[in-house]
């Protein structure tokens, strides 16, 4: 599959240690099969590296893409039905943006005097 390969790619481009790259792949995946839970699983991959601000534009990329289909019935549109009455991926992409936000704040400062030794 396409968005496995892609994924696959942006996993290889974070063990070369080119976030930029990974982000290109990882969005290249998202887009094969928008869904919630990819871009949330791809974005942390990106901070857990160390690439915050990268997480932080995967979600925003995550934004621009149309919503996914839900499903038509039985148990999955079910579980659709319970996420989205519950705001379970609104809350959990806040959670992560929140997240992500701080690592990148906390990455972009200059280390201290004291911490250099």
């Amino acid at each position: 599959r396409r968005q496995d390969m892609q994924h696959l790619q942006g996993m290889l481009e974070l063990a070369r240690q080119d976030p930029d790259a990974a982000l290109q792949a990882f969005n290249h995946a998202l887009a094969e099969e928008p869904g919630p839970a990819t871009a949330l699983e791809q974005a942390a991959t990106l901070g857990a590296h160390g690439y915050a601000r990268q997480g932080l534009a995967h979600l925003d990329y995550w934004q621009t893409l149309p919503a996914p289909s839900q499903p038509s019935r039985g148990m999955p549109k079910l579980h659709a039905w319970v996420l989205a009455h519950q705001h379970y991926w609104e809350h959990e992409m806040a959670h992560l943006r929140t997240t992500l936000a701080a690592d990148a704040a906390t990455q972009a400062r200059p280390p201290s005097p004291s911490s250099r030794d």
